[in-house]
């Protein structure tokens, strides 16, 4: 119950920090970041309970093919990934919420890795 209280909690903040950056920069830069998050975490969840579930059937996968480790790829790199976005929406609503500079965000990685560079100005 603590576990899904925690990722619920987190969904929340992180969506009002999103909604925050939009507002105050006027573009959708903290709702993608949101999105991502959001995604990264779920597609983590979703890895570790087909684990769980169909464990049986994925050792003993047609053709040879090795087990796909979900739990250790999906879950453990899915939230990884999503808690360097969540990292990086809360850079950006530091930057533009609370202090009132100008960043922009860049991503790596096939476009999941976000990298929020402050400009240094002052926002308008």
């Amino acid at each position: 119950m603590t576990f899904a209280l925690a990722f619920i909690y987190i969904f929340t903040k992180g969506s009002v920090a999103g909604i925050e950056v939009d507002s105050a920069r006027g573009g959708t830069d903290g709702s993608a970041l949101f999105t991502l998050t959001f995604v990264s975490f779920l597609s983590a969840v979703i890895s570790w309970i087909v684990d769980i579930v169909a464990c049986r059937e994925l050792q003993a996968l047609p053709f040879g093919l090795p087990y796909p480790q979900l739990h250790a790829f999906g879950w453990h790199g899915g939230t990884t990934l999503g808690l360097l976005q969540l990292f990086g929406l809360m850079l950006l609503h530091q930057h533009c919420v609370r202090d009132g500079h100008e960043a922009t965000v860049a991503y790596a990685g096939a476009g999941l890795i976000p990298t929020v560079v402050p400009t240094g100005e002052k926002a308008s």
